[in-house]
């Protein structure tokens, strides 16, 4: 999720007096390789310095956090608030160009 988003929810819910509650700002639940693939796809210099996808991580093996699997989450009270979503995939991109001008990354 941008940052700009949950700021924006934030602003939004304390200016309109219908909001209460609590709500969720998600813009998806990708796996890891599908981020990877997106990478790719879009710095294809970045190639060799991707990490492989088999990093262990706790949980990753227990029911409900399978790849095929999405978890469902509505979104539904924030966007009604006003807030338009950030595909994702726009996150990666935009995420990999700011590590590219921090020189973390070399993406172009």
């Amino acid at each position: 999720v941008d940052v700009r988003e949950v700021a924006l929810a934030h602003v939004l819910a304390m200016e309109k007096g219908c909001a209460s509650g609590r709500y969720i700002v998600v813009a998806g639940m990708p796996h890891l390789s599908d981020i990877l693939g997106v990478v790719a796809e879009r710095f294809p210099s970045l190639v060799g310095e991707a990490p492989a996808c088999n990093w262990p991580v706790d949980g990753a093996d227990d029911p409900g956090h399978e790849r095929d699997q999405p978890l469902l989450i509505s979104n539904k009270r924030v966007r009604e608030l006003g807030v338009i979503e950030v595909p994702w995939r726009e996150l990666v991109i935009e995420s990999v160009k700011a590590l590219g001008h921090l020189g973390c990354l070399s993406p172009e």
